[in-house]
């Protein structure tokens, strides 16, 4: 049995990408797979900024 970790990036719920992390996700289940899902959409999340790549002191893009 492996571990299968889906991330929904979805930003509608039951949109086209979150109903096929869905078919995926029950043919993992149907295969013996451990499967968790996560709805990317309903977390905050802090990526670092691509415009500051270059400065490493800034970690993250500023507040807009």
């Amino acid at each position: 049995m492996k571990k299968v970790l889906i991330l929904s990036g979805s930003p509608r719920k039951d949109g086209n990408s979150d109903l096929l992390c869905s078919e995926f996700m029950r043919g993992a289940q149907e295969s013996g797979n451990e499967v968790q899902k996560i709805f990317v959409r309903s977390k905050k999340i802090a990526l670092q900024c691509l415009l500051l790549l270059p400065r490493p002191r800034r970690q993250v893009c500023p507040e807009r």
